[in-house]
């Protein structure tokens, strides 16, 4: 496994938590079309399985205890706001949780607030990650 890999599970796993801390417009505006609340929590599931399965010897207790606590704030969103395609669900107070929990988690790994490094784009027409996560983070900051 090179290092150039292991780096981009790393990269992966740190866009998909501002992803989930943005705010119900900001991941509305910067992830549509499409379903934006299964497509912020697949990504978050997806990166945190390889992050697990890369890095499993770094998981210290607090990192651990950080995925968990994001993990119940994520299970307790009721089944009602999983509705596929709708995207007013966001909006729901259930949603809130999940937002607070995932600004606090990139702590527990060392990572600073905000966008991680820029990347380049991983395909023609589909977005740079750091744009992306610039244009999102930058309503977690001034909220």
């Amino acid at each position: 496994m090179d290092d150039e890999w292991r780096q981009g599970i790393k990269r992966e796993f740190r866009y998909a938590l501002p992803g989930l801390a943005a705010s119900a417009p900001d991941q509305i505006r910067v992830l549509s079309p499409g379903c934006i609340a299964c497509e912020l929590l697949d990504d978050y599931n997806l990166e945190l399985r390889q992050y697990r399965e890369v890095f499993r010897d770094s998981f210290t207790r607090r990192r651990v205890a950080a995925i968990a606590r994001l993990d119940r704030a994520i299970d307790v969103i009721p089944e009602s706001d999983h509705e596929c395609f709708n995207n007013d669900i966001l909006t729901h107070p259930a949603w809130d949780g999940v937002r607070a929990t995932a600004t606090e988690t990139p702590a527990a790994f060392g990572w600073p607030e905000g966008p991680p490094p820029d990347y380049t784009e991983t395909a023609p027409g589909i977005l740079a990650a750091a744009a992306v996560m610039a244009v999102m983070t930058a309503g977690i900051r001034s909220s």
